[in-house]
This record gives structure tokens, sequence and C-alpha cells, in this order.
């Protein structure tokens, strides 16, 4: 895994989302605040070094077929940063647990390009 700046998306309850920070993932996984919107300093610096002493995560995910559980039955996939998905599992992960969006540089071009497509 290459090394990645990732801005940080805080999306609120109500769906709207607003620029909070900056991270890097660097090729071992591990991630390094880069910059944070006043105010979210403390909490984004306990949020890295609460990432980076976790070996291993768990993503809710919908559960395998040959799981054999009820159809609406939560599921955990088990991941860590050793593995080749890593970045876009942990994505999900921040996401779903932290309501944080990490997004590249190329990735925030291409959303906003195609809000401008739908016309907002």
């Amino acid at each position: 895994m290459a090394t990645t700046d990732f801005l940080l998306i805080h999306i609120t309850p109500d769906h709207a989302e607003a620029p909070i920070g900056e991270v890097r993932i660097d090729d071992a996984g591990m991630l390094t605040l880069l910059s944070a919107s006043p105010g979210q300093a403390k909490y984004l610096q306990d949020w890295v070094k609460r990432l980076n002493e976790r070996e291993n995560f768990v993503l809710k995910a919908p559960p395998p077929p040959e799981a054999n559980v009820p159809m609406l039955s939560v599921y955990g996939r088990k991941f860590s940063r050793t593995e080749p998905g890593f970045v876009q599992d942990l994505k999900a992960y921040a996401q779903q647990l932290h309501g944080i969006k990490l997004l590249t540089q190329a990735e925030l071009t291409q959303e906003l390009e195609n809000l401008g497509k739908q016309g907002l």
C-alpha cells in the first residue's frame, strides 16, 4: 500500500458534510494527523491514536450466503492493516462507526464533478 493523504469529512446526522482535517496513511497502515479544523484537533488526535493502537477491526457487513443466518442479521467481518484491502475497509469502518469519510483529493474532485453534473 502506498502512502496516501486523505481529507476527513464529518457526516452530520442530517447528512451534511463538513471538512474537519487531513490524515496520511503510510505503507504500514498507520495514520498521521496532518491538520485539523478549529475545535477538532484534540478529538482527531485521540481518534488517530485509537485507530493506530488497533491491530484488528470489525466492519459491519451483510452476512455471506454461506453463514446460514436470518436475512436481517448483523454480521461482522474482521480485517487488519496487513490485508491488501485495508484502506478501503478502514474508509468504510470510519464512516460506519465514526461518521467520518476519508477522501483523497482525486475522490473529492470526482464527487464535486458528479454534484455539478446533477446541477447541485
